[in-house]
């Protein structure tokens, strides 16, 4: 989760031209961020990851909702 951390944090530092996000941990504590992301990001999480809730890929989905460069790709159990 640290990798999907750092490529979300290098497009909010505007260091990549896009960046892909697996099992991001702690994204949705850092969505103060969200709005520096300007270049396509594309999210992975698990549906029943532990250390990793539905309610923060919510959060993270919230932060990016509607700004058309984000996508989230959630793999089902």
């Amino acid at each position: 989760c640290v990798g999907g951390q750092l490529a979300y944090r290098g497009a909010a530092a505007g260091t990549v031209e896009a960046a892909v996000a697996y099992y991001g941990g702690g994204i949705q504590n850092a969505l103060d961020l969200a709005d520096k992301v300007t270049q396509p990001i594309l999210f992975h999480y698990a549906e029943n990851d532990q250390p990793i809730p539905l309610d923060a890929v919510e959060q993270v989905k919230g932060a990016f909702a509607g700004r058309g460069n984000a996508s989230f790709h959630v793999y089902p159990d």
